[in-house]
């Protein structure tokens, strides 16, 4: 939740139309064999013009990168940290 909190509110001050659709926990194929804790964030829509724009600055691939790591910060510092991977 750190991350994805950390994303939105951050994205949200730059795009007051941004929506939060929240977590989502889940045997995604792309996480499965992770042997430490992993993270997918979906942080844009290539199919969505205004978005795939956005992408095409450095600056604003720049932020993304700053958000998601704040988030990951403060869940190391603050977050559920004896979560067990279900291998």
């Amino acid at each position: 939740a750190s991350i994805q909190k950390s994303l939105f509110s951050n994205s949200r001050r730059e795009d007051a139309g941004i929506l939060d659709y929240g977590t989502k926990r889940g045997p995604f194929v792309v996480l499965n064999q992770a042997e430490v804790p992993a993270v997918l964030a979906e942080v844009s829509c290539l199919s969505n013009p205004a978005e795939e724009a956005r992408l095409a600055s450095a600056e604003h691939r720049e932020d993304i990168a700053a958000y998601l790591e704040s988030g990951i910060l403060d869940y190391l510092r603050n977050g559920e940290t004896t979560h067990v991977s279900k291998k």
